[in-house]
């Protein structure tokens, strides 16, 4: 095991053991508030064969609850199909820094290469900012696990601390609003829409994102 699973489950496990309340600003209060953020932003702003479905699960950190069920939904009824569904997850985009996030506690499940290919293309196009890069998941999961493993490309962007391989302060009672770097979560936020825009123009036809 390495040294940033081995930290991020000892933070998991303090939690755990002193039975504290997390406010939870970053981790994920700073995803579902970009969630509104960006269906404000692009609404109007995609094509018109691309659906734009904004998704608020619960229970990610009791086993990906509410997005196990959705994706369960979705593929037992045929209403989304792997040919025209993308699958992005954001997931504490504040303290650290942004990373699009390869899951790997249990095996690694490789991006998507047009998710690969899109960051690359979002990171040329803004050559004066820090590039996007790959982080494997050490320990745990995000919600974009269960479409994943159903053969949806799906990933999760998420900022990390590469000191502790994982967010500051994730799933510490210091996870308040007012240790979130605001800075870092508008950038990301702006981050997700011109990636959300790049990938609804990938390969044509229609497209549906979450």
């Amino acid at each position: 095991m390495t040294v940033p699973a081995v930290v991020t489950a000892l933070l998991i496990l303090d939690v755990v053991l002193r039975n504290r309340a997390v406010p939870g600003a970053a981790d994920n209060l700073s995803g579902c508030s970009a969630c509104v953020e960006l269906a404000a932003r692009l609404g109007p702003r995609l094509p018109d064969d691309v659906e734009l479905v904004i998704v608020i699960s619960g229970a990610e950190e009791a086993g990906t609850g509410g997005a196990q069920r959705l994706a369960e939904q979705v593929v037992a009824s045929g209403e989304w199909t792997h040919a025209d569904t993308i699958v992005l997850g954001l997931d504490t985009l504040s303290n650290g820094a942004l990373r699009v996030l390869e899951e790997g506690e249990l095996w690694r499940l490789p991006i998507a290469p047009l998710l690969v290919e899109a960051v690359a293309e979002e990171n040329a196009a803004r050559p004066r900012l820090p590039p996007v890069t790959r982080f494997v998941v050490p320990t745990g999961c995000t919600d974009a696990l269960p479409f994943l493993v159903r053969g949806f490309p799906a990933s999760s962007l998420t900022c990390i601390d590469p000191g502790i391989g994982a967010p500051r302060h994730c799933h510490r009672p210091s996870d308040t609003w007012s240790n979130v770097d605001e800075v870092q979560l508008v950038a990301s936020i702006e981050f997700a829409e011109r990636l959300v825009l790049r990938l609804s123009r990938h390969g044509g036809g229609e497209r549906r994102g979450a």
